[in-house]
């Protein structure tokens, strides 16, 4: 496992598969050539979500962005890699963190769904969310629509849907890389 320090506040509890309940978690990822699978929006279609880890090459993290949470702990246990998921607006009831944040080959990364900050009705808010932790990037979903955008030295990285995608789109995916201390993040499509 390439978790070299996991600082969940055990006062915030934990649910029954041991994850993290706080609102912001940190985890802090030191390898170098860290490639990390990125997938969103998975709604408890499985074969999907198989095909896509699958298909994401030799990755040493799997990040869910939520839609559905326990896809992420299904997911993270077939392949046998750690995972950092967050709930979505479809994860009712579900004991899950909303937001994690973590630093991955010295990138600080806020990982949210993205439905508690409108990213349906544009971007500015997760901005304004991400510039207010101090993060270089955010991994988020909730609109399945693949998209990679940069405002002011932060990206924000949707990897959208391999499940459902929207508006005509091929099934997507995502695959992060760290290179230099920098995010190179890419979208792929599964079809």
């Amino acid at each position: 496992m390439h978790i070299i320090e996991q600082n969940n506040r055990r006062s915030y509890g934990e649910n029954r598969n041991n994850a993290p309940c706080s609102f912001i978690c940190r985890r802090v990822l030191g390898v170098r050539g860290l490639r990390i699978g990125v997938i969103s929006d998975t709604h408890g279609r499985l074969a999907p979500g198989r095909e896509a880890v699958s298909l994401m090459g030799d990755i040493q993290f799997l990040i869910h962005a939520g839609d559905h949470y326990h896809d992420a702990l299904i997911l993270g246990q077939e392949f046998q890699l750690p995972i950092t998921a967050v709930v979505g607006n479809c994860d009712p009831g579900v004991n899950g963190p909303k937001e994690e944040l973590i630093e991955a080959g010295g990138v600080r990364i806020l990982v949210t769904h993205g439905h508690l900050f409108r990213v349906k009705s544009g971007l500015l808010n997760l901005y304004l969310r991400a510039r207010e932790l101090g993060v270089e990037m955010v991994i988020f979903g909730h609109t399945h629509v693949p998209e990679i955008e940069f405002y002011d030295g932060v990206c924000l990285f949707n990897p959208g849907s391999a499940s459902l995608p929207r508006h005509g789109r091929a099934p997507t995916f995502g695959v992060l890389e760290i290179e230099a201390g920098k995010p190179v993040p890419r979208i792929i499509n599964l079809e």
